[in-house]
């Protein structure tokens, strides 16, 4: 057996999910994930990353964006990578890792999952078996659907 098998199963050992998400609900949605044993790929934006990363507590009371105890508990055992997808190539390696997972979860509003090639239609054409979970504060359709909200 090789070291790095796990030779206790877990109730989602091998799934794997592309968090696209800051703050609190969808990277809480990963982290329960993660602690059930799926491989999670989180996103975040070069330069500032999530934003849950400027918010406390720090140790010491010192502001760090590596030891942010709300993003460090919010994403313990997570992988990640870092992509500006404001730009077209960006956008193209999403679309390429989207394709290779189980899951995608994100807390996008429906009109910036359109524009970033994530849309629940394309996604559905392309991938009929991904498993999409939309996160947002007003729903995915009807007169608050673009609404944000913390």
């Amino acid at each position: 057996m090789n070291s790095s098998e796990n030779i206790f199963p877990t109730a989602m050992g091998g799934l794997k999910m592309l968090e696209i998400s800051n703050m609190v609900s969808a990277p809480f949605c990963g982290k329960l994930m993660a602690s059930l044993g799926a491989e999670i790929i989180k996103v975040e934006p070069p330069k500032t990353g999530d934003p849950s990363r400027r918010r406390g507590p720090f140790p010491g009371d010192v502001p760090h964006p590596e030891r942010s105890g709300m993003f460090l508990y919010l994403n313990t055992g997570k992988k990640s990578v870092t992509l500006d997808l404001g730009d077209h190539q960006g956008r193209e390696i999403l679309w390429d890792l989207t394709g290779q997972m189980d899951v995608l979860v994100h807390d996008l509003s429906p009109s910036c999952a359109t524009e970033l090639g994530i849309g629940q239609d394309r996604l559905a054409e392309a991938w009929p078996n991904l498993i999409t979970a939309a996160i947002t504060p007003y729903g995915s359709t009807g007169p608050y659907s673009e609404y944000a909200a913390n």
